[in-house]
């Protein structure tokens, strides 16, 4: 019976140890979890920011100044949260909705689509 004390003893440290190692795992998954849903909720706030400015723009005759800069600034955010496919994708909807406000004369200075996007 003597022999049987350090054995349990081994066992019970082991499980123990076990039970410890499973939740550090679920403790660094769950916040593996919340860092993806933290991410997914910023991306989501840019997404309509940038739909809320398209929108702007698409129901109005001449895109208003106000408009290109609620655009911009959801571009910017933009630029760190998806891939160069995305920002490339904002830079083209961009040099779409700048030149008719560059062809109105509103700004022809802050708006000089062919030297600015002629690398798309």
């Amino acid at each position: 019976m003597a022999y049987i004390a350090p054995i349990i003893q081994g066992l019970t440290t082991l499980v123990l140890g076990l039970v410890a190692a499973y939740i550090a795992w679920r403790h660094w998954r769950t916040s593996q979890d919340r860092v993806v849903l933290d991410l997914f909720d910023r991306r989501f706030q840019v997404f309509q920011e940038l739909t809320r400015a398209i929108a702007a723009a698409f129901h109005k005759p001449n895109v208003q100044v106000p408009d290109l800069a609620n655009f911009d600034v959801a571009t910017e955010k933009a630029q760190f949260l998806f891939g160069p496919e995305v920002s490339t994708v904002t830079r083209r909807a961009e040099c779409t909705s700048a030149r008719p406000t560059a062809w109105l004369g509103i700004s022809d200075s802050n708006f000089d689509v062919q030297r600015e996007y002629s690398s798309l």
